[in-house]
């Protein structure tokens, strides 16, 4: 009986351990099969957002916004790709790799949202790009493109809301000084990338401005020499860059800064090296709005001058070829507010210049043109 007992059992054991071994082959296979069908579909939305950052790539490139009467157009692929990304990420996959793709379209989102004046908008989706970069930092602080990307992100940001003058511009200047950190910490650990060190000059001058616009005077002077001082050195090392859009900029608003505090002299200088390269890039680039735009505030800025030096005539050169860069932006880019505005500006400008120069008709002219 004994005996009996024992088969029973080892045959009992027998069936239990083949049932188990069932039972775990099965989970482990369902285990396997549940990896693979959550690998495909990371994949599957891996390959989904980076579709939506392309789109955005190409609705922000400078292509797509340099076409006359793009505006609307851009405004419309703009909402699907925000339609498309908040359906993909409703979930919220925790994988780095999407967690990043979402940030960069978060992002690139933010940078169209300001270029077409949607500026509490891109205040919104900057900073939720900026939540999700810095927790991926948190878990991989020495990854160059989450940095790297943060600081593009800081700097929407930032702009979106210097354009919300005057309520903003505190926290404007502190979104920059943000910039300013993140960008001084990857120059500090990529010394040799020139592309980081540009950037440094640009935050350098954008915190300028920013604080000018705050009445930090000496803050806004300091940044604006540096951004200046960072290019010297850059272009001792690399002379082809001297004709660089972002060159220009570092110069222009120093120049406009010690134009405003009637240093004149130096003033003139670099906002005539400005000049220079802004016309040697339309040049290149007859159709690039963003250039022709740059290089007509330019020229105000110049007209500005000579203005305060009293010098009419030369003012009112430099103001009428503003006003007509102005005026052929806005007959190209109606939709575009900023040209609207700047245009009556520049009317405004050389409206005062003509006077000076007693050229009462052209004056009358121009006041009617700005009411238009």
């Amino acid at each position: 009986a004994g005996s009996a007992w024992a088969v029973v059992a080892v045959v009992a054991l027998s069936v239990s351990m083949f049932f188990v071994a069932r039972a775990y082959r099965t989970a482990d296979a369902e285990r396997k099969r549940a990896e693979m069908e959550a690998k495909r579909a990371d994949i599957n939305l891996t390959r989904a957002l980076q579709s939506v950052n392309g789109m955005l790539t190409d609705v922000a490139s400078d292509e797509f916004a340099h076409i006359p009467g793009m505006e609307p157009a851009r405004r419309a692929l703009l909402q699907k790709a925000i339609h498309l990304l908040e359906r993909l990420v409703a979930d919220q996959d925790e994988l780095p790799i999407v967690q990043f793709d979402t940030a960069k379209a978060y992002s690139k989102i933010a940078e169209i949202h300001e270029a077409l004046g949607d500026f509490r908008e891109a205040e919104v989706t900057g900073k939720r790009a900026i939540a999700i970069l810095n927790q991926l930092i948190e878990g991989d602080p020495q990854r160059f493109d989450y940095r790297d990307t943060l600081t593009r992100a800081y700097e929407h940001v930032g702009l979106a809301l210097f354009q919300q003058l005057p309520l903003r511009i505190d926290d404007a200047v502190a979104m920059c000084e943000q910039q300013l950190l993140e960008t001084k910490r990857l120059v500090d650990d990529f010394p040799y990338d020139l592309r980081i060190r540009r950037r440094l000059a640009e935050v350098h001058t954008d915190l300028g401005n920013f604080n000018w616009e705050a009445g930090r005077r000496v803050e806004a002077e300091s940044h604006l020499w540096r951004g200046a001082k960072i290019w010297d050195a850059i272009i001792l090392e690399h002379p082809h860059l001297r004709d660089a859009a972002d060159h220009a900029h570092a110069r222009q608003w120093l120049g406009g800064m010690l134009m405003r505090t009637k240093r004149f002299e130096p003033a003139e200088r670099e906002l005539v090296k400005a000049n220079q390269i802004y016309e040697h890039l339309v040049a290149t680039e007859p159709d690039n709005a963003e250039w022709r735009g740059r290089l007509a505030h330019n020229r105000s800025y110049l007209g500005d001058l000579y203005f305060r030096r009293g010098e009419f005539s030369r003012s009112a050169e430099y103001r009428r070829k503003a006003t007509e860069l102005r005026e052929a932006l806005y007959q190209e880019y109606p939709h575009v507010y900023e040209h609207q505005r700047r245009l009556v500006v520049c009317y405004f400008d050389l409206m005062l210049s003509c006077a000076k120069e007693k050229k009462y008709d052209e004056a009358r002219e121009l006041i009617d043109k700005r009411h238009q």
